[in-house]
């Protein structure tokens, strides 16, 4: 299958951009990094940006060495290695700490496995013709609608029954949305 890698993104407001994508020969990341709202304490020194950053570095570090761990597996390690480079001046069980989507695929001899935290999807042309969007739709199934209030957020993130994403928490990867399929083309979007 022929690698091509064509991505926009844009700052959802003002912020910096906290959103990463990254390809390597045969897999491709995108991360969509959550912020609390406006006045919250996360309990962290660290804002979204660098949650995304590490993140995704250590997600790709894991996909370039081609060790055929899945896609689950390098997800908790890299949230492991993220929640390690908090330091102890972190409060990784507040439910305000950065967070971020992810959306990941590898691609090898026809298929693609793929992994979804959050509710950023991944799109696959099938071998057969058909088309296989891959939702995390959790966040979607909270009660209420949106706008979601914070105390529902802070609630259901990243607990049974709830929606999950990627943060402190490596545990959470256990919850992704994965599998494989034969493929002829991928699309991740957020």
């Amino acid at each position: 299958m022929f690698t091509e890698v064509t991505y926009a993104t844009s700052a959802g407001s003002r912020r910096r951009n906290e959103d990463l994508v990254i390809a390597g020969p045969s897999w491709i990341v995108v991360l969509d990094g959550a912020t609390a709202a406006a006045g919250v304490d996360s309990g962290c020194a660290h804002d979204v940006p660098w949650l995304v950053a590490r993140l995704g570095g250590a997600l790709a570090v894991r996909l370039a060495t081609g060790r055929g761990d899945t896609l689950a597996a390098i997800l908790e390690s890299s949230i492991e290695e993220l929640a390690a480079a908090h330091g102890g001046g972190c409060d990784l069980g507040n439910p305000d700490s950065p967070s971020s989507t992810v959306a990941m695929v590898r691609v090898d001899r026809g298929r693609a496995d793929y992994l979804v935290l959050g509710d950023s999807p991944v799109v696959c042309s099938l071998a057969d013709g058909g088309v296989l969007a891959v939702v995390d739709d959790r966040l979607e199934r909270l009660p209420g609608g949106r706008p979601y209030s914070l105390e529902l957020v802070r609630r259901t993130r990243n607990a049974p029954g709830g929606f999950w994403v990627a943060g402190a928490r490596p545990e959470a990867a256990r919850e992704s949305v994965c599998g494989t399929v034969a493929a002829a083309g991928v699309a991740v979007l957020t």
